[in-house]
């Protein structure tokens, strides 16, 4: 562990040192020509992305760990906690808080990507090409201060103080972004999804016709969402590698979109595969297995697993997170648009041909992506995954995707993160 720990250290490190040298030495796609943003702004604005990531990933656990407790058992001694619970906690709150939180979360992975990426053949240091290839070209410097800064952190630190981590101004307006980005409707068409598996309460008319509404203008925008990315794609105008067919690069969305996916269904189905009745579980022999291999055998009583199990459980979590991370940056890579196959003073200097704002607000920002990302890489897997756990558990490919995320944990890549934690 300390090996696997040091090694991961230096990592970071090294990786902190990489991103900074290749901002300020102007080889990103933010402050490449092309943007012009300034390396300090740049700098600023992913180590503050990288902070509003972090204060939401650890934000959302106390969220739902407070559940339980009265708010006036701490009003006084936490008032911006108080803040916070007393409006997510209410009716249905928390799932709306979910939902846009989800979106927020993404937005900022693609912010990340755009300000960050590297531009190709980039060289920082003096360092071998194969070196900034796999920590500059691959994404993967960026990648490791995202898990461990924004997320690994924040995860640790927040269980052991649910009511000091969220008091803050940081999350209160975490708190109601995530709630007016839910209710701006962007994201209703998850909501489609969930009619499907399940009957909703009847509304009012009124209530009935605006959500409707909403539900049709977020599909009208992913559907849009997807044929601007996919424009880029077949122009060639994202910022993957030019080397990478067009081909590839729609198969490999396809095939990230399912995995991701897949990860998020199959962390919702553990945790509510614990709450059916034994026989259920049992009528279903691949997903007994997986749940006896992951959960135990006692995975549905009340009684706590034991240690081995415990921790073969954290260590599919936290190595699904790494996993998922990844999967999200290599999503962005695909799909955020960079105009790259352009000829100066004519019309396909932008998609459509857009004014330039719409494009840089719209287009290149990764807003649109990251609406397909929560969309189809997520909330639309956590529902159906809520409703049917033993489809995700009881799959062939269930075991290989717990595997892999030991088999990631298991690497030691993000070790640091409970050194940097005691911090």
């Amino acid at each position: 562990n300390f090996i696997k720990t040091t090694l991961s250290m230096i990592l970071i490190v090294f990786s902190v040192i990489v991103i900074s040298t290749a901002i300020v030495t102007k080889q990103t796609v933010a402050t490449s020509t092309e943007y012009n943003v300034p390396p300090i702004l740049a700098l600023c604005i992913f180590w503050c992305s990288l902070l509003w990531l972090a204060i939401m990933e650890g934000g959302l656990n106390c969220m739902v760990g407070l559940q339980p407790i009265p708010f006036s058992s701490y009003k006084k001694s936490h008032p911006k906690t108080y803040l916070c619970t007393k409006i997510s906690h209410k009716e249905n709150n928390i799932e709306r808080f979910i939902v846009g939180r989800q979106y927020l979360d993404l937005m900022i992975v693609f912010l990340t990507s755009f300000m960050v990426s590297s531009i190709e053949d980039a060289t920082v240091l003096g360092l071998p090409q194969w070196v900034n290839d796999i920590f500059l070209g691959s994404d993967l410097a960026v990648i490791l201060c995202t898990i461990v800064f924004g997320q690994l952190i924040a995860q640790i630190n927040c269980a052991h103080a649910m009511l000091d981590f969220i008091n803050n101004y940081g999350m209160v307006v975490s708190t109601y972004v995530a709630l007016c980005v839910e209710a701006s409707g962007i994201l209703h068409a998850v909501y489609f999804v969930q009619i499907i598996f399940t009957k909703i309460k009847i509304k009012p008319l009124w209530q009935r016709l605006f959500f409707w509404i909403r539900v049709i203008f977020s599909l009208a925008i992913s559907i849009f969402a997807i044929v601007v990315f996919s424009t880029a794609i077949i122009t060639g105008n994202t910022t993957i590698r030019d080397t990478i067919p067009v081909p590839v690069s729609f198969i490999s969305l396809f095939i990230l979109l399912l995995i991701g996916g897949f990860m998020e269904a199959l962390q919702i189905s553990i945790f509510a595969v614990k709450h059916l009745p034994k026989e259920a579980i049992d009528s279903n022999p691949t997903a007994k297995r997986n749940c006896n291999y992951i959960l135990g055998n006692n995975n549905n009583d009340n009684e706590d697993n034991n240690s081995s199990n415990n921790s073969r459980l954290q260590s599919f979590l936290v190595g699904r997170q790494i996993a998922q991370t990844v999967i999200m940056f290599m999503i962005a890579r695909i799909i955020t648009v960079e105009m790259k196959n352009t000829t100066p003073g004519s019309d396909n200097t932008t998609l459509f041909g857009v004014s330039t704002q719409i494009q840089t607000i719209f287009f290149d920002s990764g807003l649109l992506n990251a609406l397909v990302s929560t969309i189809f890489a997520s909330l639309s897997w956590r529902v159906t995954a809520n409703f049917f756990p033993m489809l995700y558990l009881g799959s062939p490919f269930s075991i290989w995707i717990i595997r892999l995320c030991l088999l990631v944990e298991g690497t030691g890549i993000c070790d640091a993160a409970w050194t940097l934690a005691k911090i």
